[in-house]
């Protein structure tokens, strides 16, 4: 029986998964998942760990494995897989680390030559899986334009036509974290991924993000700072949804104004679809994006590990 391995590589977590096809579906034979360490070598001892359990899981099931690894990765890269000045930053060691590496070649030394590796923005699975998975709810209600937005350590972003000849055809870099927002904090220019990320906790203090927000009881001054987050969303919103078209410099109008024919949006991200932020973030840009966007619908990818390890793999049909 032939099965193939994914990894989804985060700022905090990096996951690794193992799939067999079965006619339309797949099915998730082993995962694990570890925390990221920061740098190259933290990085390469992270996925050789992984890799070499899921192996063992491989030989002891006596699975046949195919040659190709698919990835998942954060960055801003193209086919030739090196990495932009700055686009990885949530894993580097030190400012500037993988500024210009190839991609290709990193992983090659952390897995055996003969793998033929397929690497994607990690955005982009999430939305391919996302949208796998939707449809296996939502069998046959396809829709037309989709948009993916992922808000975790980073904020990722991704957005497709999908045609039933050829599934979904992405359009720009998709790089919604540089959008250009006002903050509602200090009414200062900023990027989106500062206020709709974990760098927005950073900002105010917040180093561990899931423990602070496991607190029962929070002072009235913490509680506004907390609800900026669906207020920072719904004029993200505002923005790609909106009439305004001059927020993103390196897209093309045409692609911004495709982005306002959105049908779907898919919501993922450790911070998206947390419980925890729930108050302060689903339950305010829900209601607004229904009543200004009644034409959109919301789907949350709430399993966003298999979503992004799957996507890597459904990128490349």
């Amino acid at each position: 029986m032939s099965v193939f391995i994914c990894f989804d590589i985060g700022g905090t977590k990096s996951h690794i998964a193992l799939y067999k096809k079965k006619l339309n579906s797949y099915k998730l034979l082993y995962s694990a998942s570890k925390q990221t360490i920061k740098g190259k070598r933290g990085l390469k001892n992270t996925l050789t760990f992984l890799f070499s359990n899921c192996l063992a899981f491989v030989i002891q099931h006596n699975y046949e494995l195919d040659n190709s690894i698919y990835i998942s990765m954060i960055g801003d890269f193209g086919l030739d897989t090196v990495l932009k000045q700055g686009s990885a930053s949530n894993i580097c060691a030190f400012e500037g680390e993988f500024d210009d590496v190839c991609l290709a070649d990193f992983f090659s030394d952390c897995f055996a030559s003969n793998y033929k590796l397929y690497i994607v923005n990690d955005a982009l699975a999430q939305c391919c899986g996302g949208y796998y998975v939707y449809n296996q709810s939502k069998r046959e209600n396809f829709k037309s334009v989709i948009s993916y937005l992922g808000l975790g350590t980073g904020l990722g972003g991704a957005f497709a036509e999908f045609k039933k000849e050829k599934g979904l055809s992405f359009f720009t870099d998709g790089h919604v974290s540089r959008v250009q927002m006002k903050s509602r904090l200090t009414n200062s220019n900023i990027t989106a991924e500062e206020v709709l990320s974990a760098h927005y906790f950073k900002s105010i203090g917040v180093l561990d993000v899931k423990n602070f927000l496991s607190q029962a009881n929070y002072s009235q001054h913490t509680r506004a700072q907390l609800n900026l987050l669906g207020a920072h969303f719904c004029d993200l919103v505002d923005l790609l949804f909106g009439n305004i078209t001059t927020y993103h410099a390196s897209w093309a109008k045409k692609d911004i104004v495709k982005i306002k024919q959105t049908s779907l949006l898919l919501i993922g991200g450790s911070i998206g679809v947390s419980e925890l932020t729930k108050p302060f973030l689903y339950d305010i840009y829900f209601p607004y994006l229904n009543q200004t966007y009644s034409n959109i619908e919301i789907y949350l990818i709430t399993n966003s590990f298999n979503c992004a390890t799957l996507g890597a793999y459904l990128y490349f049909l």
